[in-house]
């Protein structure tokens, strides 16, 4: 019985994780730029954000970059900053990395951008 419980508890939180993470992916798509690319959602007291952006730019200089400062919404679309998101012509995620890991996978974002813009 109590590995029965266990089973059901742990499919509930899989299922209301999986429910989270699509819901900001869809709140997210209504400020992000129509062309494929990159978004980087930050904010003022974001520590990492400006490293963020740096290699970014650096390891991408070709890429289409937009910043959205998350301050100046009313409905931010993210609860993390920062947030990267790598974007096709239709405005879909691709790819997304939230605090540190947008930090430190920076080149796996890069790519994926090269590659969607290559296939544009």
């Amino acid at each position: 019985m109590p590995v029965t419980r266990l089973g059901v508890v742990v499919a509930v939180v899989a299922v209301a994780w999986l429910l989270v993470v699509a819901w900001e992916r869809r709140r997210a798509r209504g400020v992000l730029t129509t062309g494929a690319g990159v978004t980087v959602f930050t904010s003022p007291t974001c520590s990492i954000c400006p490293q963020t952006i740096r290699r970014l730019r650096e390891q991408g200089p070709d890429l289409p970059i937009t910043v959205v400062d998350v301050a100046q919404e009313d409905r931010p679309a993210v609860r993390s900053v920062p947030t990267v998101m790598v974007t096709d012509g239709a405005g879909k995620v691709l790819v997304q990395r939230s605090g540190r890991a947008a930090l430190t996978d920076t080149q796996v974002l890069v790519d994926a951008a090269r590659g969607v813009l290559a296939g544009a």
